[in-house]
């Protein structure tokens, strides 16, 4: 059986604008796909790994936030060197804010999801607003931002290969609810009644008491149809003799709030 020395494999990896990429992964493989050396590059991108023999090799190169290479190299006896290039990965970034104020929404959760509706990356932003989505694959993407008090906001976008797409997203701005509780005798204010706010599903969405005048006020509520509903009336406590198979007419009167 004829005995081959190994043959040394050599280069560094690095961006397209020349930086070193730490940590990438540089597998060598035969033409049917077997694996035969696996190396990771050093802090100068450099990496070294070596071959069986003199051939031909598929040379894979995978780093995080790059796309991945691929290429063929033909290996002589006397060794190679063999620099790679990675482009950077394809990705999403950009900033959260509220419509009117401008201001930047911490805590909101971005949530992508590609042509055939899978969820491809999700990301909560930082306290200035910002996300950032990484390794997206090129196409178009549904993005989605939720917050508290804002109703959801959903977006198209566009991933280009190779390139980090900024797509800053502004919420509507949320409304307020106010009104005055009134009697259904006389239109008189209703103080301290307690008011509720749900949505379509029944959902409690704001609660508020009403003041001395039945006034309230209802802030950041989203955008939507809603139900509103006020209570208020203390039961009202009545005693009743027997009545010895007679009808007796009882009345009770609901008293309003202390």
């Amino acid at each position: 059986m004829e005995q081959f020395e190994q043959v040394p494999f050599s280069g560094r990896v690095r961006t397209a604008e020349g930086a070193s990429i730490t940590g990438a992964a540089v597998t060598l493989a035969d033409l049917s796909g077997r694996q035969v050396a696996v190396a990771r590059t050093d802090t100068a991108g450099q990496y070294q790994l070596a071959a069986p023999g003199p051939g031909s090799y598929l040379v894979i190169v995978s780093a995080p936030g790059h796309q991945p290479a691929a290429s063929v190299l033909a290996a002589p006896g006397s060794g190679t060197s063999h620099d790679i290039v990675l482009r950077g990965g394809s990705g999403l970034a950009g900033v959260v804010r509220a419509g009117g104020s401008g201001q930047p929404v911490g805590g909101a959760t971005v949530t992508v999801a590609n042509g055939r509706g899978e969820i491809a990356g999700a990301a909560t932003t930082s306290a200035d607003g910002s996300f950032r989505l990484s390794q997206l694959a090129e196409g178009q993407y549904t993005v989605v931002v939720a917050a508290a008090a804002y109703a959801p906001l959903a977006t198209q976008v566009t991933v280009e290969e190779g390139e980090l797409t900024q797509h800053d997203v502004e919420l509507p701005a949320s409304g307020r609810v106010a009104g005055t509780v009134l009697t259904a005798d006389g239109g008189q204010p209703f103080p301290a009644a307690q008011v509720t706010l749900t949505n379509e599903v029944g959902a409690e969405v704001a609660t508020a008491t009403a003041d001395a005048e039945g006034r309230f006020t209802l802030n950041d509520v989203p955008a939507g149809r809603y139900t509103l509903v006020a209570s208020g009336y203390r039961p009202g406590v009545t005693t009743l003799p027997a009545g010895n198979g007679r009808a007796r007419q009882a009345d009770i009167t609901l008293a309003l709030p202390e």
